[in-house]
């Protein structure tokens, strides 16, 4: 191995806080299923850290410890993770293999699925929007508020949310329904976690303006324009909003 990777897999082991990588790494492998039996150890470990990387866990996720041992069994089976990822893995090669080719682009370059693809640092892969829904629906606004907090102060800045101005807004549309408040709150959710975001000021406006708030979605526009004069879509809204009534165009 080159020592380059070393580096790379001292400093990832620093990171996740496991220590030396080859720890408790066996010299031989048994019960490979889906990897090459003739892996290199090397290899493994970094195939094993990618997924540890991809799914933000431990190599205590999928495998077990070992019988009146704090080691842990890396041939043992009996964990449902071992076996999730077993399928996971063959179900990678198939969509590589058979499907990829399929709506490859001639002149880019090759795209691969990998566990980070969907996994993106947490174990169970779904989206902000089904996770804050779900808070929502077991505990109301102040339970999504809560929950959108806790998620923002842990992974923002990686690549396991969305966290950009507009998620909030469009998601205030998808659980709101037919109360025009609940995207109001949204929006202004929004604003309290990116004060210094012009379009996050927009689409308060526009949650304003749905809500027949038009005085207050005029305050909003004014506020994204103070914070950025050239945003075309605060200006496009202002237009709309002091066009005489029946001339609005939509939004």
């Amino acid at each position: 191995m080159s020592y380059a990777k070393r580096v790379w897999l001292t400093v990832l082991a620093v990171s996740l806080g496991a220590g030396p990588v080859s720890a408790d790494i066996p010299e031989k492998f048994t019960n490979l299923k889906e990897l090459n039996p003739e892996i290199s150890r090397d290899d493994l470990i970094a195939t094993m850290r990618q997924f540890s990387t991809a799914l933000g866990v431990r190599c205590n996720f999928c495998h077990m410890q070992a019988e009146n041992s704090d080691e842990l069994d890396f041939a043992a089976d009996g964990k449902e993770e071992k076996d999730a990822a077993r399928v996971m893995m063959r179900m990678t090669k198939v969509i590589n293999g058979d499907w990829i080719s399929k709506v490859a682009e001639e002149g880019h370059p090759s795209v691969q699925v990998e566990c980070v693809t969907c996994h993106r640092g947490q174990p169970h892969p779904r989206l902000i929007e089904d996770v804050l829904a779900d808070a929502y629906t077991a505990g109301g606004f102040d339970s999504l508020q809560t929950k959108y907090a806790e998620l923002r102060n842990r992974y923002y800045g990686s690549q396991t949310f969305d966290f950009s101005d507009r998620m909030l807004s469009e998601l205030g549309h998808q659980i709101g329904g037919d109360d025009a408040s609940i995207p109001v709150r949204l929006a202004e959710l929004n604003v309290q976690w990116s004060p210094e975001s012009s379009m996050a000021y927009v689409y308060l406006a526009m949650a304003h303006s749905e809500a027949d708030d038009v005085e207050q979605a005029k305050a909003d526009i004014a506020k994204a324009l103070e914070l950025d004069p050239k945003n075309r879509w605060a200006m496009r809204l202002r237009e709309q909003l002091d066009a005489p009534p029946g001339q609005h165009d939509e939004h």
